[in-house]
């Protein structure tokens, strides 16, 4: 696997691929464990990493491997999914997006997303919550096609197969990072109300307030909580219980989602 040397020279490397059940959940090279992962002592360097890949000494199933952000260095991670048409192009945002950046760009395990990594050292742009999820709005909800920024606190499974054009490089895109979180961060506006009524005369907000209360999945998840170490599966998951317990009040999801304290 060919990837930019500017990762290769951080402690910052997991497995990816030992649990054919979830070939992105990420394993400790050192424990072998996905339990605790990205504690900083439980990571790799690369050729370490690279060596347990290729020896097979991770139950034999070890196919790739990760890099973890940790907000320390300037290195953010961008991963683009459900960005390519059925025929195969890529969405006209993300293909703007990557060209701006100019930068490391690969294609996912899926076939379907892209991941772009930058150097933007001068841009604390997410602070304690270490990521952030921004949709394409002119899409479907369902399509779920959307760009997921890393600053600390979550991993891209690379992959090494360079989108056409890229580089191997990592050049500063502080100003670029800024410019397009600015353009995709913008509050949602609603003429209608957040809030209705619903069965027992309670409205979704303390329906969900309930949910916080009453069921344990919700919580764990709300609070950040990942059991299959997959980012997107989980974050699914989290939005499955925010449909149930905000009656599908698609405004109150949304909001309560990217303002739940794991983001």
């Amino acid at each position: 696997m060919i990837i930019p040397k500017e990762l290769e020279q951080h402690k910052r490397f997991v497995l990816t691929g030992v649990n054919p059940q979830n070939e992105k959940q990420p394993y400790s090279p050192i424990t072998m464990s996905p339990k605790d992962w990205n504690n900083p002592d439980n990571l790799g360097a690369y050729e370490e990493t690279m060596e347990v890949v290729r020896s097979g000494n991770a139950m034999g199933n070890a196919m790739g491997i990760g890099y973890v952000f940790g907000g320390d260095n300037g290195i953010y991670g961008i991963d683009f999914d459900n960005v390519f048409f059925a025929d195969g192009t890529l969405i006209p945002e993300v293909q703007e997006i990557v060209a701006q950046f100019a930068s490391y760009t690969e294609v996912s395990m899926s076939g379907n997303g892209l991941h772009t990594i930058v150097y933007a050292p001068s841009v604390d742009l997410l602070g304690d919550k270490g990521k952030t999820i921004l949709p394409f709005p002119n899409y479907p909800q369902n399509e779920r096609r959307q760009m997921e920024i890393y600053q600390s606190g979550a991993y891209i499974a690379l992959t090494g197969d360079l989108y056409d054009g890229s580089t191997l490089d990592i050049p500063d895109r502080s100003k670029e990072l800024q410019t397009i979180f600015s353009q995709y961060n913008k509050p949602k506006t609603s003429t209608k109300s957040a809030v209705k009524v619903v069965q027992y005369g309670k409205t979704d907000e303390e329906y969900l307030s309930d949910g916080l209360k009453h069921d344990p999945v919700l919580l764990d998840l709300w609070n950040g909580k990942r059991p299959t170490g997959n980012e997107s599966q989980d974050d699914l998951s989290l939005l499955n219980k925010l449909a149930y317990w905000c009656n599908k009040n698609k405004e109150l999801m949304y909001n309560s989602f990217f303002n739940s304290p794991y983001f």
